[in-house]
């Protein structure tokens, strides 16, 4: 049973360090007491992570701990996670074309609980606009 989630554990240490797209060496910078090969072996699996490592490398990577430590079992979970990394990392112009595609993405499918009522209905109107001049 360890074992597995060791491996677990591991599998989402190095996927949160690429989605960072941070090296071995890069990531256990500035961590005392965490190397290079430490880090390596944790991200195999063939190592149970420090509760002070793994609290350490979800604030660099900017994921929840609990999710590391796979207390969080949620199968959206994990690109979730890396795709919250992604956008911490980005840049304030980046964060906002974003913010803009997910808004517009969700007013298309009439799914979005924070959409304006305004900005439903400009997008029906864009819309129906569109489908006009297709005539």
């Amino acid at each position: 049973m360890e074992e597995k989630i060791a491996i677990e554990i591991g599998r989402r240490l190095q996927a949160s360090r690429k989605a960072c797209g941070l090296t071995l060496r890069e990531a256990s910078e500035d961590i005392p007491g965490l190397g290079i090969s430490a880090l390596a072996n944790y991200e195999a699996g063939t190592r149970l992570v420090k509760i002070y490592f793994i609290k350490l490398l979800a604030r660099k990577y900017g994921v929840s701990a609990a999710w590391l430590m796979t207390l969080e079992e949620d199968a959206g979970a994990a690109e979730e996670e890396i795709l919250l990394s992604y956008f911490r990392l980005s840049s304030q112009d980046s964060k906002k074309r974003i913010l803009r595609y997910a808004r517009f993405e969700q007013s298309e499918n009439n799914q979005s609980p924070r959409a304006s009522r305004k900005e439903r209905r400009s997008g029906f109107r864009d819309r129906r606009n569109k489908n006009n001049h297709v005539k």
